[in-house]
């Protein structure tokens, strides 16, 4: 499993990038995205509308079964206080279609931590606390919803049942 950064949607350019940027990225992800071997991590900010996000429709558009996008929820810290509750019931999928393997939620080190030069290690600890101590984070049942290191174990699952399913195909194209 390798995971590739994509650059994330892009509607303008700026005074010295190319006029063609926004097609440029846009026809990368278009590569990818459709590409059923390609697990989708549709990476959204958790205080951004769901409702509003273009990678989302972009990656229904090439997986309306769900089977390999799983939406990534960021920046739990940041969600303006009483909208809590809101990215909770689209954490737990009640307020979208189901998603095979469910939503997730990240919290990544943040720019403060970076410039204090934060370990990985550390970065790792200090997120499982957030959401072990955080409402209404840690009231939510299903643990593995929450945090990089889980998101590692979905993303291994997915990556075996991925394989299972391509592995003739894979045989067939290397002969």
């Amino acid at each position: 499993l390798t995971l590739i950064d994509l650059p994330g949607i892009v509607r303008s350019h700026g005074k010295d990038e190319s006029a063609s940027l926004s097609d440029d990225i846009q026809s990368l992800l278009t590569d990818y995205l459709k590409n059923p071997r390609c697990v989708i991590l549709a990476v959204l900010p958790a205080n951004v509308d769901f409702h509003n996000s273009q990678i989302m429709a972009e990656a229904l558009k090439v997986d309306p079964a769900t089977k390999r996008t799983i939406p990534v929820l960021t920046k739990p810290d940041l969600i303006d206080a009483g909208a809590e509750g809101s990215v909770k019931e689209l954490l737990l999928g009640h307020k979208t279609q189901d998603f095979e393997m469910g939503f997730h939620m990240v919290k990544g080190r943040g720019q403060d931590a970076l410039n204090n030069k934060t370990t990985i290690e550390e970065g790792l600890s200090q997120e499982a606390a957030f959401f072990g101590n955080t409402e209404p984070w840690r009231g939510v049942e299903d643990k593995t919803l929450f945090g990089t290191k889980n998101l590692r174990m979905k993303l291994g699952e997915l990556q075996m049942r991925l394989i299972r399913v391509s592995f003739e195909a894979i045989v067939s194209e290397i002969k």
